[in-house]
């Protein structure tokens, strides 16, 4: 199964559509750019 590419505003927007609260936007697009969406949706399990 391919996935397609999300960018990170697209992401983010994923992340808070799944009960993410997210404060600062900016903030969190410069953590995904650095710790990556699947590591970091890897703690809502």
């Amino acid at each position: 199964m391919q996935k397609d590419w999300l960018s990170f505003d697209e992401q983010l927007e994923l992340l808070a559509g799944r009960g993410m609260c997210i404060e600062d936007e900016c903030t969190a697009v410069q953590v995904l750019s650095c710790v990556s969406y699947y590591r970091l949706s890897g703690y809502f399990r």
